[in-house]
């Protein structure tokens, strides 16, 4: 089977990560794409991030039409529409005990089985400070010229379970890997298109939000205006940037420092007050 007739799932949610991998996997791996979006109430910015991935579309139609026509229709549901069953929900709180996956896997997890899929591409990226815990509980599972990663098939721990339907194909890329593959396949310029930002402050990037430290630390901090700078300086300067603030929130929560991907990598589950 040629690459054309292979076919990517990917949650594509119009943000700097999603939108490179798509774009990786229509030019650099010549597959098609089938992007899913799921519309959550709560999220403000839903109207950017679908205003996002229009503009690439349009963008990437008049500059490439011919891979422009891999990339298919989006599959969007509404967090409504998604039953989280108990099963999910019990998976979700253990792991989340220990690792910093974020609210959203749960009903992501639970979407991937109301989709009936089981290699939806989740675009977590490596972050600035470092591997992901998550790592040597993947295995390598080659689809294109990328690198995937996917859960091991043998995994004694029922938490885990709950990444059984994803694929992490940029667990070890930093936002500065992407950008340079992206200049180096000549679609860098359509990443500039993204919205990443969760909490926009007159309809530009707040950079207090997690998204905006992650671009930050991540070597993009132009993307940020002057003023989220500062103020994420500032915020930094008296450890209250965002992902101080969830670390403990998770404490207060749990009674323990989540584990993030700063430690060390390699064992499961992680020692209680491990972080």
């Amino acid at each position: 089977m040629g690459a054309v007739d292979r076919q990517a799932e990917i949650l594509w949610t119009g943000g700097f990560d999603s939108t490179f991998r798509v774009l990786q996997a229509l030019i650099v791996d010549g597959l098609c794409v089938r992007p899913h979006y799921v519309i959550d109430p709560r999220r403000r910015t839903t109207e950017r991030e679908q205003q996002a991935c229009r503009l690439v579309r349009r963008t990437l139609a008049s500059e490439r039409p011919e891979v422009a026509r891999r990339l298919l229709p989006t599959v969007v549901t509404h967090l409504d529409e998604i039953d989280v069953d108990d099963t999910v929900e019990r998976r979700f709180e253990s792991l989340n005990r220990h690792l910093a996956i974020g609210a959203q896997s749960r009903w992501l997890a639970a979407y991937a089985r109301h989709a009936g899929l089981d290699a939806l591409e989740l675009c977590w990226e490596r972050t600035p400070s470092g591997e992901s815990v998550l790592v040597p509980l993947l295995l390598e599972n080659s689809v294109g010229t990328s690198g995937q990663r996917r859960l091991r098939e043998r995994i004694d721990h029922f938490e885990l379970e709950l990444m059984r339907p994803f694929r992490f194909p940029l667990l070890e890329l930093s936002k500065q890997d992407m950008h340079r593959t992206a200049a180096e396949h000549g679609f860098a310029g359509l990443l500039e298109l993204t919205w990443f930002c969760h909490s926009p402050r007159k309809g530009r990037p707040c950079g207090l939000c997690i998204p905006c430290e992650y671009t930050y630390e991540g070597g993009l901090r132009r993307r940020i205006p002057w003023v989220g700078r500062v103020r994420l300086r500032l915020a930094m300067l008296t450890g209250r940037q965002p992902t101080a603030r969830r670390a403990r929130r998770h404490l207060r929560r749990y009674g323990h420092a989540r584990r993030t991907s700063a430690d060390k990598v390699g064992e499961w589950p992680p020692e209680r007050g491990a972080g």
